[in-house]
């Protein structure tokens, strides 16, 4: 099917990270174009509908403050001039719609976390992979903050450790991914 067909290249044909150039420690765009959203950036690459990277910052105050209700579906990002992926995209496919920002980390705002359904923000996963490894990743991190105060990393799908101010939250190569994904 074509979402099968654009997921496969998407994460085997995973752009190259930029070079690190501006102070938060963010990749430039490789494909993609960098969108700011509420208390994070992303670069989306069009022609996949996919992100390339995410980036954002998080604290244990952020995390301690008191958390919003998820009311919010996934939805389109209007941003993205020539529409980003849809829930048609995943309809059927036998993909999740996985998070790169999760919901969870910005649920202490409620215009980020509501940005963390759009679109631009996620990835198609495996069931196995979205509610396994991939959420174990994301419950690590939290934890990691909550101990030591705060992180700041940048997730990319280019294996390369791209260091920001604080800590690298991490970093998934292709292949790695692939397998995973398609396991």
């Amino acid at each position: 099917s074509r979402s099968d067909r654009l997921f496969d290249e998407a994460i085997i044909k995973t752009p190259d990270k930029g070079s690190i150039r501006n102070n938060s420690g963010e990749p430039e765009a490789g494909k993609g174009k960098v969108y700011r959203k509420p208390h994070f950036t992303l670069s989306y690459v069009e022609e996949y509908e996919l992100p390339e990277w995410v980036s954002y910052h998080l604290t244990r105050d952020m995390l301690n403050q008191v958390k919003f209700e998820r009311n919010q579906d996934f939805n389109s990002d209007l941003q993205v001039t020539t529409g980003s992926g849809h829930y048609q995209d995943y309809k059927g496919s036998g993909y999740r719609r996985g998070h790169l920002v999760p919901s969870a980390d910005m649920a202490w705002n409620k215009e980020a976390m509501d940005a963390t359904f759009l679109f631009s923000n996620i990835a198609p996963m495996r069931e196995v992979f979205n509610d396994g490894i991939w959420n174990e990743l994301e419950q690590d991190v939290r934890e990691v903050i909550v101990a030591n105060g705060r992180a700041t990393g940048v997730v990319t799908a280019d294996g390369q450790r791209h260091m920001a101010r604080d800590a690298v939250i991490g970093a998934i190569h292709p292949h790695l991914l692939a397998s995973l994904v398609s396991g």
